[in-house]
């Protein structure tokens, strides 16, 4: 693109005094400037419509959304040049665009967005799209409302329980052969079927305890073998709650060799004990309903043989059981043990 560049001041040659060979105004001067102007012309984009050809420079301007056009614009306009680089947008809506290689490289898209993903920074300059990864992607821990256990960890092999919008709750599986009982209100593990307790010496002491036991029990069978006291007593079986041994109420009778006997201090096992024999047998107390029991026993030293049998109604459910004396005699020989089970 040229200029037009004036060659003869032709202005000037009017100042000159006649006869000076300079105020000609020769032909060859005209022709040169009518050349300059013809190539400053050729070479110069006209202000409407112009047409371009080869490498076009245009200085600094304002570009106004009115001046670009589908048809004033042929190539795509590069990312060095604040363009992206591609003459469309691929692929559906859910497609993300990216740089596909480079700082200057152009625009691509991200697609297959249709299921919940992530898109992570795979290097210098790129990036991956992959399923959302629980384990690094996400922290915090995921409230039952919105779907999760409100918990960080579950202790190994524990049963969960639902606890309303609060994290779950467990219930431990207990000892071997457990199952999982309703105690009315939640769950709780406890022994399946019969259970056998471990054996207590009657070698020592006035009263022999086996407490903390489990809720729900239906039946319990008191076993007393070649159990004898220091003294003439009766045996007497009490029952106890979450408030203690309960010493009344009871209504109980037992008869044999003649004699009969009864108690509301417990459920009497015999009408008579003689000092230093040993006696055997076992007592079954069942739960009739509710806190209610029911009893009956037998119980020998060879002869007589004694029947027994009784009732009592606890405060509140059934947690342990005692084998005493009416005199609370000292036990000398022997060992007494229970059998309960679970309903």
């Amino acid at each position: 693109m040229s200029n037009y560049v004036k060659s003869t001041n032709f202005a000037t040659k009017d100042s000159l005094s006649a006869g000076d060979v300079n105020k000609i105004v020769k032909g060859t001067e005209i022709d040169t400037e009518f050349n300059n102007i013809a190539t400053a012309i050729s070479t110069k984009a006209d202000t409407a419509s112009p047409t371009f050809t080869g490498t076009t420079t245009l200085a600094t301007a304002t570009i106004t959304t009115a001046n670009i056009t589908t048809a004033n614009i042929t190539n795509d306009l590069a990312v060095a040049d604040g363009g992206t680089g591609a003459s469309t947008a691929s692929g559906a809506r859910s497609n993300l665009s990216a740089a596909s290689s480079g700082s200057n490289s152009d625009i691509t898209s991200l697609s297959g967005l249709t299921t919940p993903l992530s898109v992570a920074q795979g290097g210098t300059g790129s990036a991956s799209t992959t399923y959302c990864n629980l384990t690094t992607n996400v922290t915090g821990t995921l409230p039952v409302a919105n779907g999760g256990t409100g918990a960080a960890s579950l202790t190994a092999n524990n049963v969960l329980l639902g606890n309303g919008t609060s994290a779950v709750q467990v219930v431990a599986p207990g000892t071997s052969g457990n199952v999982l009982t309703s105690n009315g209100t939640t769950w709780v593990s406890q022994a399946a079927g019969w259970t056998l307790a471990t054996p207590l010496a009657t070698t020592s002491g006035t009263t022999k305890d086996f407490t903390g036991l489990p809720a729900n029990i239906a039946e319990i069978v008191v076993m007393l073998y070649r159990v004898s006291t220091n003294d003439v007593s009766n045996f007497l079986i009490q029952l106890g709650d979450s408030g203690g041994f309960e010493t009344s109420g009871y209504i109980s009778e037992a008869n044999g060799d003649g004699l009969t006997a009864s108690s509301t201090a417990g459920f009497i096992l015999s009408s008579v004990i003689e000092g230093g024999k040993n006696y055997s047998g076992q007592t079954r107390i069942l739960r009739f309903s509710g806190n209610k029991w029911v009893g009956i026993g037998t119980l020998s030293a060879a002869s007589p043989i004694f029947n027994s049998g009784g009732s009592k109604e606890l405060s509140d459910q059934l947690t342990q059981i005692r084998l005493t004396t009416v005199a609370g005699n000292t036990f000398d020989s022997g060992e007494v043990n229970i059998l309960y089970r679970v309903a």
